[in-house]
């Protein structure tokens, strides 16, 4: 994927302008990956740019922000989670895109899950570390996180930033991430940001996710911490179509295992091309 080849786009939707990369290298591509980020503060296309770069052989990519993130506008409607997902598919709906895979950071798991058994163009989920009913108290009380992630504690600001970039930040990538993410919190804590009332719907959210276990039909791929099998072994996210890679000791696998999780969902990918859920 090269910086020439990525174009940022509007989305007009009666509820504000979404924003969105894109990267396009085939009129027919066999797959088309969308990226959805986390609760981080990056753009999806800043949050998966390494391992993007590594799909990009793979099929076409779409970077989506969701409204009251990035550079997508603020709205006044609510953050219920049809309410997102209605967003996502206007957008989607407009680039007529099928044999979809999203691919997706933790809260960003629920939207992929949820869109997957709402519509029909979906034939896959590549998720890392995606929120589940019992993750809700996981990083302040459960004993294997804390000791999976206790490295983290002994290193500065400055090395634990370092550890979770992305290789492929350029200069400028990094302020513009700088200024968004700055931008981003100073709403929140103003109280009556979008991505504040998003926050807050949360819980709401992941209930109603959590009603539903994932289409029998979908092929999901779940990348973890190896404490976590279990856990994603009984989440709404896995089905006799699903496999768990564990590795790293990070949140952030996607930009802190970059190639070993490459080279998972490459073999996901092989299992999905054979399948005849490719169209």
């Amino acid at each position: 994927m090269n910086e020439e080849s990525v174009e940022h786009h509007f989305f007009n939707h009666n509820n504000g302008k979404i924003s969105y990369y894109v990267s396009q290298h085939s009129s027919q591509p066999l797959f088309n990956f969308i990226f959805l980020a986390g609760f981080g503060g990056e753009e999806a296309y800043f949050d998966f740019k390494s391992l993007a770069h590594g799909l990009s052989p793979s099929g076409n990519l779409f970077f989506i922000d969701p409204l009251g993130r990035g550079e997508s506008d603020e709205t006044s409607h609510s953050r219920d989670i049809q309410t997102i997902l209605a967003e996502l598919h206007a957008l989607i709906t407009n680039l007529s895109l099928t044999n979809i895979i999203f691919v997706a950071h933790s809260v960003g798991g629920i939207y992929a899950k949820e869109y997957s058994n709402t519509y029909q163009n979906v034939i896959g989920l590549i998720l890392f570390e995606p929120i589940t009913i019992e993750s809700d108290n996981l990083f302040e009380n459960d004993q294997n996180y804390i000791n999976a992630t206790k490295h983290l504690d002994t290193l500065s600001p400055v090395e634990c930033e370092a550890l979770l970039m992305d290789s492929q930040w350029t200069v400028a990538d990094k302020k513009k991430i700088r200024s968004i993410k700055e931008q981003l919190i100073k709403r929140y804590h103003k109280g009556n940001s979008t991505f504040y009332h998003e926050g807050q719907k949360l819980t709401t959210n992941l209930n109603f996710v959590s009603q539903t276990k994932l289409n029998k039909k979908t092929n999901s791929l779940i990348i973890c911490q190896p404490f976590r099998k279990d856990e994603y072994q009984r989440s709404i996210y896995f089905n006799t179509q699903s496999m768990i890679e564990t590795l790293g000791n990070t949140h952030y696998l996607h930009r802190t295992s970059t190639e070993d999780s490459l080279q998972s969902i490459l073999s996901f990918l092989n299992t999905i091309s054979s399948n005849s859920f490719v169209s």
